[in-house]
């Protein structure tokens, strides 16, 4: 216990802290603050994988996906096949878009997408890892 000094003169009055009861009260605080805590859940990673040197590559033209402002998610947007595989009313998970690419997996073709101004940030992280659950490698971003 330490004691600290209140004055000088004739009456030398002494005050002792007790230190062990704030030493207490910090481990308290700090333990209310860790359990009662959230922890967020990490946003997965998409890897990406390159052609080895050398290897012979097939000139196959890209498959287009476009994220749209009002949160659909369209497949070769703008021609006469164009697939709608998410609509605005869906939440995070996006299982026919999933089912789609997993048909669409064994052309080993590379995928752009093509976000528009204003779509939600959201819809394109719903939409990438909509892709590494797929496991679709081969990703480009469109800029306009």
């Amino acid at each position: 216990m330490r004691k600290i000094r209140v004055g000088e003169g004739e009456g030398n009055s002494s005050v002792q802290v007790e230190m062990s009861s704030l030493v207490d009260l910090s481990f308290l605080l700090l333990v209310f603050f860790i359990v009662t805590s959230t922890i967020l859940a990490k946003e997965r990673d998409v890897e990406m994988s390159f052609p080895r040197e050398g290897a012979a590559l097939v000139r196959q033209g890209p498959l287009q996906l476009r994220v749209e402002s009002d949160g659909r998610v369209l497949l070769h947007p703008g021609q006469d096949y164009e697939e709608l595989l998410a609509s605005q009313e869906e939440q995070h998970d996006l299982p026919l878009l999933e089912s789609r690419l997993r048909q669409l997996m064994s052309t080993q073709r590379s995928l752009q997408i093509d976000v528009v101004d204003g779509a939600s940030y959201q819809r394109f992280i719903d939409v990438l890892d909509s892709l590494n659950e797929v496991g679709w490698r081969n990703v480009s971003l469109v800029q306009r």
